[in-house]
């Protein structure tokens, strides 16, 4: 009818349409909606509740609990060589140590926020899309809002985002989503008004959090492409209505090239020097090719842990496939295209399909594609892709249920998130401490010896010796060259002063890692108990070399110093080490024994400043030399 009259009367021209008005209050504004998101915000919190206890695990244990750049918040230098492409991210973990030290709890509790603000951006991005030209007049504007807040009740119940919220590290993961999230609302609200001050500052927000996306995990590089995704499937309601003479457009086309760039450059190190997987006796290489060949099976089974998410693993026994005659390779790569003429044949009648599967393919593609990294699959990669499943799970509901069957489809809607929601609840349980973790990879890829060696490190800690050793054992027969196998067995026969055996242990880790720097540390160490100090003086230069802010390594040698009377070379291995590691209590100790050996009185202090540390033995030497008794 618009139409028709239009025609008559020239008064509406055919060019470009505008989106409809869909201010903020539009999505928060109605008590439907601030029920949803309550609900949302309570639903996660409870899921997530057995999750603020959970130990360091893995990644935790480079990247916090011993990452020396995070404990003073004004070394922003430090943080920024640490990982320049992760560097906000590691600002964060800075105040949690500013304010909690390493205790777990204020981690998972930041995670869990940035989780739920998720789910919240989630639920607003839904609404956006269901208002965009292209939309708009498909829902009616309760079932937008019932609509999204199914996507973002989906978002925050699904039990593959754990590794994402509560494994620590992965902050990096969900904190880079939440700024990607939040940039694509910001642009689409820039899209959907025409008061140049408020577009413009809208635009200056997105460009904003698209940086600090960047700043915070490598996948943010795709946020223009999602851009360009969105404009095709919502915005765009003619043919041919891309103009190279809109500004919108050349801004668009610059980002684009200029983040190709910048993420061709910030990856050329892994393109040109391939990462290497242990399978069995061997070391393969992971060259983009056969990472490539692989990642096709790898995206499926990303696809049926959405589908259906049962016996998740840690670390999964993933093999790389090295040829695409594998039928791995191939099969996978025909169901991926079937996806891919899926979205084609959608595209005009289920624009949401067809999106949801652009948006997954899209957003898992840095880590699903050329890119060779040395883990083939983990599920954390998939956080933000899920957005793209739910979405299309949600539409499919919608079509086949709402209008005569609407009850039943939400209950099958109420039935997933209640089913979800308690997969998540047991599977925070697994993440509890490194044993109940390792333990569920053993039990699900039992012939992965990565899962072997870590738990047994974490029996170490417990001094359960006899079972560590059985599982680095373990690890061993699974990967004969399996060097920080050797490296952890050969520190618990260490402890037990089987130095014979320690010692072979250390060669092998060696052998098999050329620049492991802990491993010619702890044998220096070995060979200080043992009184072969110039021995031990080779291994901690070599340490050293190898990692130059190795502060317990110059601690190692300066003690070894000590011991040889040279007193001047111990104190300025002391000194570096305590520069580096400002609350290092035994650097103190032995600093102070040092100068008191020199007849430097000065050493008493040092002395204290260590007992005032916790390091016990600084107090007996205090006693002893600076006669307190």
């Amino acid at each position: 009818m618009t139409k028709d009259i239009g025609k008559k009367k020239g008064n509406i021209k055919p060019s470009r349409s505008k989106p409809h008005a869909a201010p903020f209050s539009d999505a928060f504004g109605s008590s439907l909606a601030l029920k949803g998101l309550a609900t949302i915000l309570i639903l996660g919190f409870i899921i997530y509740a057995n999750s603020f206890q959970t130990t360091f695990h893995l990644d935790d244990i480079n990247n916090i609990r011993d990452n020396q750049s995070i404990r003073n918040l004004s070394d922003i230098q430090g943080m920024w060589q640490f990982s320049q492409t992760r560097f906000l991210a590691l600002y964060t973990f800075a105040w949690n140590f500013h304010y909690g030290q390493l205790n777990v709890a204020g981690y998972h509790v930041v995670n869990l926020i940035i989780h739920l603000i998720n789910a919240i951006l989630v639920y607003w991005l839904s609404f956006l899309l269901f208002s965009t030209p292209v939309l708009k007049d498909k829902f009616l504007p309760k079932d937008k809002t019932m609509l999204s807040l199914a996507v973002a009740l989906l978002f925050v119940s699904h039990p593959l985002a754990t590794q994402s919220v509560t494994y620590i590290v992965q902050r990096m993961t969900s904190m880079s989503a939440m700024f990607y999230l939040l940039g694509l609302v910001l642009y689409l609200l820039s899209r959907f008004t025409d008061i140049g001050k408020a577009k413009t500052r809208l635009l200056i927000g997105c460009g904003i959090s698209v940086l600090l996306a960047c700043l915070t995990k490598e996948n943010a590089f795709t946020f223009p492409f999602a851009i360009v995704l969105i404009e095709i499937f919502f915005l765009q309601t003619r043919p041919n209505a891309i103009s190279f003479k809109d500004k919108r457009v050349l801004l668009i086309g610059a980002a684009l090239v200029s983040l190709i760039a910048l993420g061709f450059y910030s990856y050329s190190d892994y393109l040109l020097h391939p990462e290497y997987e242990h399978q069995n006796e061997r070391e393969i290489d992971i060259t983009s090719w056969r990472y490539l060949l692989t990642q096709f099976s790898v995206i499926l089974k990303y696809i049926q842990l959405l589908i259906l998410p049962v016996n998740q693993v840690f670390d999964y026994n993933y093999k790389l496939v090295t040829s695409f005659l594998d039928p791995k390779a191939w099969i996978s790569f025909l169901a991926l295209l079937g996806l891919i003429g899926l979205a084609i044949l959608t595209f005009k009648k289920h624009r949401l399909i067809s999106f949801g599967i652009c948006w997954f393919f899209l957003t898992i593609s840095i880590e699903s594609s050329i890119i060779p990294l040395q883990d083939l699959i983990f599920e954390h990669r998939t956080y933000l892709p899920s957005f793209g499943f739910f979405l299309i799970f949600v539409y499919i509901l919608y079509s086949l249920t709402w209008k005569n069957l609407k009850n039943i489809g939400l209950s099958i809607l109420a039935l997933v998130i209640v089913v979800n929601s308690v997969l998540t609840y047991m599977r925070n349980n697994v993440w509890k401490d490194e044993i109940t973790l390792c333990t569920d990879s053993i039990k699900k890829s039992p012939g992965k010896a990565r899962p072997y060696n870590n738990r047994g490190d974490a029996l170490v800690d417990e001094k359960r010796y006899e079972e560590a050793l059985l599982d680095f054992d373990k690890a061993i027969e699974l990967l004969p060259q399996y060097a920080m196998a050797y490296y952890n067995r050969g520190n618990l026969y260490q402890k037990q002063k089987k130095y014979d055996l320690a010692l072979t242990d250390f060669n092998y880790a060696i052998r098999y890692e050329r620049d492991f720097d802990k491993a010619y540390n702890n044998r220096g160490t070995l060979y200080k108990e043992t009184n072969r100090f110039d021995e031990a003086i080779v291994d901690y230069d070599r340490a050293i070399s190898l990692n130059p802010d190795y502060f317990m390594a110059y601690n190692n040698r300066g003690s070894v110093y000590i011991l040889q009377k040279q007193y001047q070379q111990a104190i300025e291995d002391l000194d570096k080490a305590i520069a580096l590691k400002p609350d290092f209590a035994e650097a103190f100790g032995n600093r102070g024994i040092a100068k008191l050996k020199m007849g430097n009185t000065d050493g008493c202090v040092d002395l204290k400043s260590s007992a005032d540390l916790g390091f016990l033995p600084a107090g007996e030497f205090y006693r002893q030399y600076c006669k307190l008794q």
